[in-house]
């Protein structure tokens, strides 16, 4: 019998979400669903975007593109999968401009934005 998927993505969103303090910076999501929720958090050299739908999760949902407006300037944006523990590199628009990152975020799965180098 193997753990089911719930269990590692509260694992790996526990120790991604570790020693961080409530930011107060602004951000905007720009094209998604408006009942996304956002809180913005901080440790030292990183900010943190958290993303998720209220609601009950579901396996088959088609992702929703968004532009997450950061304010401010960010030299390293990486996507973090709470599922797997992975984090992946996210394009910025245009690619100089590092305030503003094209987000997918599935309806019914949490995201989470590392913002590096802040």
């Amino acid at each position: 019998m193997q753990p089911q998927a719930a269990y590692y993505t509260m694992r790996n969103l526990a120790t991604i979400l570790e020693d961080l303090q409530p930011d107060p910076r602004q951000i905007r999501l720009e094209g998604g669903p408006p009942e996304v929720e956002r809180f913005m958090m901080a440790r030292s050299g990183e900010v943190v975007v958290a993303l998720w739908t209220p609601g009950r999760p579901a396996d088959a949902c088609d992702g929703v593109p968004a532009d997450l407006v950061l304010g401010g300037r960010y030299r390293q944006i990486f996507g973090y999968d709470p599922l797997n523990g992975v984090e992946q590199p996210q394009p910025s628009l245009p690619a100089t401009d590092k305030d503003r990152v094209v987000f997918d975020q599935h309806p019914r799965h949490p995201g989470v934005v590392l913002l590096r180098d802040v």
